[in-house]
């Protein structure tokens, strides 16, 4: 898990981006897209419908186009979904969308639970973002003779 203080993010603002009550059932097929890992089932898109008031959305479009997003949930400052189309990363929108989920969070920090450790590229963005290593997480195996 990653830990994002309030203190460590720059305030920024970004061109496109807006908070929106949802991710309709299109968009949620071309933000998929831009996914390097698939979300664990508790950071799932159905699980994130579930209970839609708890969240808050953001998305950047560019030219209609939708290239950015990111989910936090209020209470507790997790963010169980964020991703930048490829072709649109390192380019500003990631941090934009940060600044913006950090605004709306009640507890002056962000959570990232469950990062793919073999996600070399959002590690390095979240160090570069500021983010602490506060825990790992390691999956239980049981071999079946």
């Amino acid at each position: 898990m990653f830990k994002l203080n309030k203190n460590s993010v720059q305030t920024t603002t970004t061109e496109g981006i807006v908070c929106v009550p949802g991710i309709a059932l299109d968009e949620w097929e071309i933000v998929k897209s831009f996914w390097d890992f698939d979300a664990s089932w508790q950071n799932s898109i159905d699980s994130v419908q579930a209970v839609p008031e708890q969240f808050v959305y953001v998305l950047v479009r560019r030219d209609s186009e939708i290239v950015g997003y990111g989910i936090v949930e209020k209470a507790t400052g997790d963010v169980p979904q964020f991703a930048v189309r490829p072709d649109f990363r390192r380019k500003g929108i990631g941090q934009g969308i940060i600044s913006t989920l950090m605004q709306y969070t009640e507890t002056g920090e962000l959570r990232f639970v469950n990062v793919d450790d073999s996600c070399d590229g959002c590690i390095n963005f979240l160090r570069d973002m500021g983010a602490e290593i506060t825990s790992g997480q390691y999956e239980m195996l049981l071999p079946l003779a």
